[in-house]
């Protein structure tokens, strides 16, 4: 199993800087774009959780016994946003009790992880109709500066928004 606070924690002293902290960025403007949308707490943490389901069903990069081969599979297959989409679709056709707590928060967990997607899509590339197929751009380099002004600049936006649009 892999230990998701060495991931976001861990110092790697060769980039001289710490692995994972990207993470706090899906978390950030997801959460905030989930409670914005929500108001509800539980529903945040549901969105939280998959902002954080594509890389984690990757595995470390750090732990991965040869690098290259885990650079290679990385946004591949968990980061297919129609996976995602599809499993949204059998929640709401193939499962019974619509409204229940169960479909509330697997359909935020399934939202959060296409949120991580589309912030994925601005700093790479990403599936988009098939699993090798890739689309994106690379605005920015991964746990860069620029990416922490550009998350806290989206969470402002998103917050402000959300303040504005129920006041319309």
């Amino acid at each position: 199993m892999v230990d998701l606070y060495s991931m976001v924690c861990r110092y790697d002293a060769e980039k001289n800087r710490w692995n994972g902290v990207k993470w706090i960025t899906h978390e950030a403007v997801t959460g905030t774009f989930a409670y914005m949308s929500t108001g509800s707490v539980m529903l945040t943490a549901c969105a939280m959780a998959g902002a954080v389901l594509p890389d984690w069903i990757e595995g470390d990069p750090l732990a991965a016994m040869d690098y290259k081969t885990w650079r290679g599979r990385h946004r591949r297959f968990s980061h297919w946003p129609l996976l995602y989409v599809f499993l949204l679709f059998l929640l709401y056709t193939a499962w019974p009790w619509n409204g229940s707590d169960f479909q509330q928060f697997f359909s935020w967990v399934f939202i959060g992880a296409l949120c991580h997607i589309a912030e994925d899509s601005v700093c790479g590339k990403v599936p988009l109709l098939t699993p090798g197929s890739r689309v994106g751009w690379k605005l920015f380099t991964v746990g860069s500066f620029t990416e922490y002004i550009l998350g806290v600049l989206l969470v402002l936006l998103i917050f402000t928004a959300g303040a504005l649009l129920p006041a319309m």
